[in-house]
């Protein structure tokens, strides 16, 4: 072998680029396929369909106090 990877492999390489164009020309043509994407400090909207993400929030920790209707007593 020398050293290039299979012949699928090397296809598949080739077309990944192809496809993911056509997602964004499909996005682009009636709107992305918006999910909320949450990580550790961060919220975002990301399309299902080519991956674009929104610039998000930043989310800083806060203490939730329980409610008055939650009362202990």
């Amino acid at each position: 072998m020398n050293g290039c990877g299979s012949p699928n492999n090397r296809s598949a390489a080739a077309t990944a680029p192809a496809l993911d164009r056509v997602r964004q020309m499909i996005c682009s043509l009636h709107g992305h396929d918006l999910l909320l994407h949450f990580e550790h400090d961060r919220l975002s909207l990301r399309c299902a369909a080519c991956a674009w993400e929104s610039p998000g929030w930043t989310i800083e920790g806060r203490q939730v106090s329980p409610s008055p209707d939650e009362d202990s007593s």
